[in-house]
């Protein structure tokens, strides 16, 4: 977690506790206009995301052309070799060898099938991979009529994280920590768990000024 300067006055917003003197570690700074305003660009990118057109993955993407590439290949493969068995039936010493000759005339017959399998097996594989890349390019064409709004939620949402770990900074040098904080973060983690724990405090802390504190699970937003 980055250090940052921070005092508890400002997670208080300076509410001090009448009878003690202490911050009043229930209160939490309230959301200014500016905060505001970024989490409703982050809300317009999530839903400019969710109202694009769906898209393979790029998992699937990729082994569809995989599959293609090697459909193309073994039809190659399959017409060498039938070429190869089209030359030795034409030459005129084949008919000297009438059972070498029917063995080259039973594998024209099951090379001009493997042939036409492997024609089949392309004309799928062609199909399917330029179904997924016409999807993948309208969800892309989509976003990019979108490019200022969903790059404009960016910068904002990376403002909102530096808001929010500077709360999280400013609620961990609290001498008391709200007990939302404490015990419901489960504040301080222990050894080994710091990574963890500050995902959770940020995805709650998140919450809690996006949505207001005791606000129900939202479903995930939408990623790209």
């Amino acid at each position: 977690m980055r250090r940052i300067v921070w005092y508890n006055e400002a997670v208080t917003g300076g509410r001090r506790c009448w009878h003690c003197g202490r911050p009043d570690s229930a209160g939490e700074p309230l959301v200014d206009e500016r905060e505001r305003e970024l989490w409703e660009l982050v809300e317009e990118a999530e839903q400019i995301r969710a109202a694009a057109p769906p898209a393979p993955a790029r998992a699937e993407l990729v082994a569809a052309r995989d599959a293609l590439l090697g459909a193309l290949a073994l039809r190659e493969r399959v017409a060498r070799q039938l070429v190869l068995v089209e030359e030795a039936l034409r030459r005129p010493g084949s008919w000297l060898r009438p059972v070498q000759r029917g063995r080259l005339v039973g594998q024209l017959h099951s090379r001009r099938a493997a042939e036409q399998a492997a024609r089949d097996r392309v004309e799928r594989g062609q199909a399917r991979f330029t179904r997924l890349r016409r999807d993948a390019l309208r969800r892309r064409d989509y976003l990019a009529g979108h490019r200022e709004t969903l790059s404009a939620a960016r910068v904002a949402r990376a403002e909102l994280d530096q808001r929010i770990d500077e709360l999280i900074d400013g609620y961990a040098r609290m001498p008391h920590p709200p007990a939302w904080f404490r015990f419901g973060l489960g504040y301080p983690p222990g050894p080994g768990e710091q990574a963890d724990w500050l995902c959770r405090a940020r995805e709650e802390i998140g919450k809690r000024r996006r949505y207001g504190a005791g606000a129900p699970p939202t479903a995930d937003p939408v990623v790209d």
